[in-house]
This record gives structure tokens, C-alpha cells and sequence, in this order.
């Protein structure tokens, strides 16, 4: 998750013998009640959050994670490692261990703009879902929690028969 005024953006994850992006959102100039909404829609799961948060202090990133953790989301500090972040993703492409879902309508616009300067700097913009993408990525797999699904009960649909 990395967040900010302009655009908030959170990207899901599934590990099946790889790694898939499999959904994101994406919006902009809403509360954090609006995006913490639309995370926990997708269900309860473990996330890691921009440790700058888009803030100027660490108080500040503090406060923003109170806010978002007394909305309901499970998150941890990410891992910030910004040109380690880039390499995970850019070999987990290149590799075939990483596989974006068409769901996600907003990252492939962020990866084709995604560039380097003639220094070899990143050019910047705000790439939201690219930072999510890294945070994720950057997780290791033993930070992620493995999220039982409650089976369904069972459900028996009557017919008029009497059962006797």
C-alpha cells in the first residue's frame, strides 16, 4: 500500500508457486475511510504500508498508521529497499515469476512510463502501484499470512420432498 493525497494505491498478491498481482485499487483526494473500505471488500489479509507514508515526520507516519489500523487493516511496515524493490520486480517479470492479472487495470499504464533518466536516476513521478508492487514483492514470504477459508456450510435445498 502507498499512499498519498493525489492517488492511494494498494496492490493484492497471491504466491502460487510464483508470484501474482492480482488486484489493485487505485483512487485519489478521498479519506482514508474510502480506501480502507475498499481494501477489506477483498477480504482480510496482511499488508505492508510505505513506511514514509507520504508524510513529513515520523510522527506523522505514525498517525497515518493509527488511522488506518483503527479502520481495520492488518498492516506492517514495508520494506523500503527502493532499487532492491525494483530488482525483485523487474527479474520477477523478466523470469516468468510474476504474472499481473488483466484486473489490474492501472499498473500496466504505471510500468510502460516507469523510466530511468540519462544518469540512471528514476524519473519522478508518483508510480503508486509500482511503490505497492515493490512493498509487496519485498515481503518475504514468511511475512505473509496464510488465510484459511472457512469452508461453506452446508447448505440442503429443500424440494417440497418430504424426508422421512
Amino acid at each position: 500500500m502507498d499512499v498519498g493525497w493525489s492517488k492511494t494505491a494498494a496492490i493484492f498478491g497471491a504466491w502460487d508457486r510464483g508470484n501474482e498481482l492480482t488486484g489493485e485499487h487505485y483512487r485519489g483526494q478521498v479519506e482514508p475511510p474510502v480506501h480502507a473500505a475498499a481494501i477489506k471488500a477483498r477480504g482480510d489479509m496482511l499488508g505492508f504500508i510505505d513506511p514514509a507514508a507520504n508524510a513529513s515526520s515520523q510522527i506523522d507516519v505514525r498517525k497515518l498508521l493509527q488511522i488506518y489500523l483503527g479502520l481495520g487493516l492488518t498492516l506492517r511496515m514495508a520494506d523500503n529497499a527502493r532499487e532492491a524493490g525494483i530488482y525483485d520486480v523487474w527479474t520477477r517479470l523478466n523470469t516468468g515469476r510474476l504474472k499481473v492479472f488483466r484486473s489490474c487495470k492501472n499498473w500496466p499504464d504505471e510500468f510502460r512510463i516507469f523510466a530511468r533518466g540519462e544518469n540512471g536516476n528514476i524519473i519522478q513521478q508518483k508510480f503508486r502501484l509500482m511503490a505497492a508492487s515493490r512493498y509487496l514483492l519485498r515481503g518475504p514470504l514468511t511475512r505473509w499470512v496464510v488465510m484459511e477459508r472457512k469452508p461453506e456450510p452446508l447448505r440442503r435445498h429443500y424440494t417440497g420432498i418430504v424426508w422421512g
